[in-house]
């Protein structure tokens, strides 16, 4: 009843002046406005608008719409648009019934995502740093046990296992370079043999 729409209309109106709710409208599956926050627009046909298809399927729509939007033209805290959204009324048999639809500044919501924004970009920040220099001392103590093990393995290769002292293959080797060294600058060299007595006991003992 018209009474009925008037009081619904009057209480979507109070629903208004909350959360920074610009319209509220409540309208047919057709698009036509059955009661609204702004009695002026009751039984005008909307008709069907990109988000009446979803929510008249059942589905709620929202989206952000923005400065120009008619139902923007309110002084809006937020100059770039409102949030525009779609509901369904299901009835008691599943069905839907009816669609609110809702228009809020946006202002409030996109200051909420911006501020979340620079949250996550400082979350992200700090652990990239974090991230970063755990890779670097991971690598640095992996580059040092590296280095550590090439040196090892090269004076393994120059050294006798059992007497810890040079090996042949590395002795000819200095010896090569010395004598090398020598010839370049017109020097001279002495090399010195020098034996063990009863080294052959020590071997026998000990390996060879």
């Amino acid at each position: 009843t018209a009474a009925r729409v008037g009081e619904l209309s009057r209480l979507l109106g109070s629903l208004s002046v909350r959360d920074g709710i610009m319209r509220v409208e409540i309208r047919d599956l057709g698009g036509r406005i059955i009661a609204s926050s702004e009695p002026g627009v009751i039984g005008r046909a909307m008709g069907d608008s990109s988000g009446m298809g979803p929510a008249a399927s059942g589905d709620p729509y929202a989206t952000l719409v923005d400065a120009d939007h008619p139902l923007a033209t309110v002084d809006l805290a937020n100059p770039e648009g409102a949030m525009e959204e779609f509901l369904p009324i299901i009835g008691q048999g599943g069905n839907v019934i009816a669609v609110v639809a809702v228009w809020r500044d946006a202002g409030e919501l996109l200051a909420s995502l911006e501020a979340t924004s620079r949250e996550i970009m400082l979350v992200t920040l700090v652990a990239g740093v974090l991230l970063s220099a755990l890779l670097l001392s991971v690598f640095r103590a992996a580059q040092v046990r590296l280095t550590r093990q090439h040196r090892q393995i090269i004076e393994a290769t120059r050294r006798d296992a059992l007497t810890g002292l040079l090996n042949h293959g590395t002795i000819v080797a200095l010896l090569a370079d010395a004598v090398e060294s020598a010839r370049d600058d017109s020097g001279q060299i002495g090399v010195a043999l020098v034996d063990v007595d009863n080294f052959r006991l020590f071997n026998d003992t000990h390996g060879h």
